[in-house]
């Protein structure tokens, strides 16, 4: 009797490969139909909703990607693929026990790591990277664990009892070095696992099968490795989604203060990802500076400034409110001040770019009316501001200004300087944080004093000065506190950007010397 001829399902490739890469691509685009095409089936996959039929979020750590993911599969989908699997793939491996026993050991190998590229090869996600991290999740758990996949998705298990029982024996090659680290556990969180409460089973150091191991390591291991430098970084064969250059210092932080403000209650980490992606493309067409370009808008730099606690503990205990934030950019500092507990409405918000302002709207996902804080356009470096709004003259208990007085040259410094006096009241705190450089190393100040193109640098020593030239306040009354600190925000660290300085100055309580600006 001869034996039982196969019917393939792709003519153009039939008969060139193994029967078992064939039945990959029919049962991943028959089975997991949903996940393959979601870009065409639904606008996102971001956010899970009440049904919970399809939704996908990921996190990027140092050492890992985080991928979580629920798939309900349509019935329909689930009996095509039962079919295959009971009545195409099972008769196969039969068959495969008796005509060729020695390739047994390969067989659902080969089948996994077709499984695994035709989750991500068969089609272009460049433009939907919530659709690439989903089949990356269910594609690499279909080449480390298949059984248990096809178990949880079709309800199908029903290998052959003599390729069953040797299981635990099949050989399996050693895994590469550090590819266990990219599939694996990230603290409490399940890296790669299904729609069930529970977690499948740990598989944190279950060696890859040596094919699937290399093609996950291959495009892993590069992007891995660019990241622990510190650099964003982008996936090897799809270098089009730039969405992968969100790297995130403080990504819990940023998420908690995100899901503070949005009006979408709990949002993941890929949902926020995409939407910071989109407003710094925005935000690149209107000011592409440093904070912009490594997304260091994203993240609240404000609570790291050694004075404030001390202004939340003042706002807390004594009559003094109002604060005023000068080159607020999008307002993630002003709302860290909010969520830490300072009163939305004492806060001012100024920026010389109207459209900075409105992007924090959308950047933080609420209306105007939601956050209760007054901005205002103004460029302070124009001294007809002080003309048209004096009402502003001495009425901020605390002005902040973070990351601005270096992009100017040292007279615009100056009139910068004027500017934060206008509006500080007498006594009152003027605090902020710029790109600074060290006292001691006089070959680096020289050279990284006024970079070409950019705003001049100072040592803490002569920052001070800078303030009583501008100012003309008294020397022996100026209560001057600063320090430097690393600029350890930076995803790209640079040679002439190795520290921030960060300082505070109490203005004088003579109304004379504090209204400067107003008399000139």
């Amino acid at each position: 009797m001869s034996p039982p001829s196969l019917l393939y399902i792709d003519y153009e490739v039939t008969g060139f490969h193994t029967p078992f890469l064939d039945l990959a691509k029919s049962i991943y685009l028959d089975g997991f139909f949903d996940a393959m095409y979601a870009d065409l089936l639904y606008d996102d996959i971001l956010h899970k909703d009440d049904s919970g039929s399809i939704w996908v979020d990921w996190k990027t750590g140092k050492d890992c990607i985080s991928i979580d993911y629920g798939l309900a599969l349509e019935p329909l989908w689930k009996t095509l693929a039962g079919i295959k699997l009971e009545y195409v793939l099972r008769p196969i491996l039969k068959m495969l026990e008796q005509m060729a026993p020695s390739q047994r050991d390969t067989a659902e190998e080969t089948l996994a790591c077709g499984l695994f590229c035709c989750a991500l090869l068969s089609r272009d996600y460049s433009t939907r990277s919530d659709v690439f991290y989903l089949n990356l999740a269910i594609g690499v758990r279909l080449a480390t664990e298949m059984r248990a996949v096809l178990s949880e998705c079709f309800g199908w298990s029903n290998w052959p009892q003599s390729v069953l029982q040797e299981e635990v024996s099949l050989p399996r090659a050693a895994p590469e070095p550090g590819n266990q680290q990219l599939i694996s556990f990230s603290g409490k969180r399940r890296i790669l696992h299904g729609s069930r409460a529970e977690p499948i089973r740990d598989t944190a150091h279950r060696p890859f099968p040596r094919a699937s191991g290399i093609l996950v390591a291959s495009l892993l291991s590069d992007a891995m490795e660019e990241r622990n430098k510190g650099i964003p970084f982008y996936w090897k064969i799809h270098r089009s989604l730039d969405f992968e250059t969100v790297v995130l210092k403080r990504e819990d932080d940023t998420i908690a203060l995100h899901n503070r403000f949005s009006t979408r209650a709990g949002e993941g980490a890929a949902m926020i990802s995409q939407r910071i992606h989109h407003v710094r493309k925005e935000a690149m067409r209107i000011a592409p500076f440093t904070c912009i370009t490594q997304y260091l808008f994203a993240e609240s730099r404000i609570d790291r400034h050694f004075k404030y606690r001390q202004i939340l503990a003042e706002v807390a205990d004594t009559a003094k409110k109002t604060l005023i934030d000068v080159g607020c950019c999008m307002g993630t500092d002003i709302r860290t001040l909010i969520a830490d507990g300072y009163p939305a409405h004492s806060i001012t918000g100024l920026d010389r770019e109207i459209r900075s302002i409105n992007l924090g709207y959308t950047l933080y996902n609420h209306r105007p009316q939601d956050l209760g804080v007054q901005f205002h356009e103004a460029d302070v470096l124009d001294p007809s501001n002080f003309t048209k709004r004096k009402d502003l003259a001495g009425q901020f208990d605390f002005v902040h200004s973070a990351n601005v007085i270096h992009l100017f040259d040292e007279t615009q410094q100056e009139a910068f300087i004027q500017a934060l006096t206008f509006l500080v009241k007498p006594g009152g705190t003027v605090w902020g944080r710029q790109v600074g450089l060290e006292d001691d190393e006089e070959e680096a100040t020289n050279r990284f004093r006024q970079p070409e193109g950019k705003g001049m640098r100072h040592t803490i020593a002569q920052f001070r000065r800078l303030w009583l030239r501008a100012t003309g306040w008294d020397a022996k009354m100026l209560e001057f506190e600063a320090e430097l600190v690393p600029y350890d925000e930076l995803r790209d660290q640079r040679a002439d950007k190795r520290f921030v300085l960060q300082w505070s100055i109490r203005a004088p309580t003579d109304d004379r010397t504090a209204r400067i600006v107003d008399e000139s």
